[in-house]
């Protein structure tokens, strides 16, 4: 019935910059954490991305190893990079770290698509973002006991400009009653275009995310040839996404986890073996 100009995509965090996320592998501790389809951290179920982006904190990460090719036998559910994530654990000290990451309006300049309307006075879309977490690792009993914990919140608030043509006066004093009220979800125009049945209207809709990264990790050594761990991390997130001058949007919530519990078992100085399931 109309035509639609969409006015604005705001970027996300992935991965890699260089390769398909989609053919990307992600384990943790050896636990598949990959999408069906999308590797990326905010993917839904294989099918749609988000604005999710934790998946686990990067404060539980000891170590990373990235194949980019020649894998193994082991590796068999990617054509991209193969990324492999081992854990933190506790030791014989309590340590600990807090921190913050922040973003802001009025660190930043004005975006191409602002402009001055009743929806948007200063000219400028908000945004207020906060990243911020934690961890705290030690012992439970000296030399045999020991736990890792970690936290990670994600607060997001972002002004998404909006500039569309939508159904003028004239296209509605025409219409037949039976489609009135469809026309009647565009907002009127601010401004007119050379098509007479079409105005621009302007809308700076409000995205918002919060998202809580846990996890928690527990080792344990039995003896000198017998060790027991188990891990747990918990992701849970909610989003709207607005996607038009209507006022309508995309409303998220997901819950990714992710756990494993592994034995170890020294049989020789030359023989390990290791039970594992995630």
């Amino acid at each position: 019935f109309f035509k639609q100009k969409t006015a604005y995509e705001i970027p996300k965090r992935d991965w890699s910059s260089d390769v398909c996320s989609s053919d990307l592998a992600i384990r943790f501790d050896g636990i598949e954490g990959t999408s069906i389809i999308d590797a990326s951290p905010g993917n839904l179920n294989g099918e749609s991305s988000s604005a999710f982006r934790l998946q686990t904190s990067l404060e539980n990460v000891q170590e990373f190893r990235v194949e980019s090719n020649n894998y193994p036998a082991e590796y068999g559910t990617g054509t991209g990079g193969q990324i492999s994530v081992v854990t933190k654990s506790g030791t014989n000290k309590l340590r600990g770290s807090v921190f913050e990451y922040l973003r802001n309006d009025a660190l930043d300049a004005r975006n191409f698509f602002d402009r001055v309307s009743p929806s948007l006075p200063q000219g400028k879309s908000p945004l207020r973002m906060n990243q911020f977490g934690g961890s705290l690792g030690g012992p439970i009993k000296q030399d045999k006991l020991f736990f890792f914990a970690s936290f990670e919140a994600l607060r997001q608030r972002v002004g998404v400009p909006f500039v569309e043509t939508v159904p003028s006066a004239a296209a509605r004093a025409r219409a037949v009653p039976s489609i009135v009220p469809l026309l009647n979800v565009y907002p009127l125009g601010v401004s007119a275009t050379a098509n007479a049945d079409f105005d621009v209207a302007t809308l700076n809709g409000h995205q918002s995310v919060d998202e809580h990264s846990g996890g928690i990790r527990l080792d344990y050594a039995i003896n000198s040839s017998l060790s027991f761990y188990a891990r747990y991390f918990r992701d849970q997130g909610e989003s709207f996404l607005p996607t038009g001058v209507t006022g309508n949007g995309f409303q998220v919530t997901a819950v990714p986890q992710n756990g494993v519990a592994e034995l170890q078992q020294v049989l020789s100085p030359t023989v390990i073996n290791v039970t594992k399931f995630g």
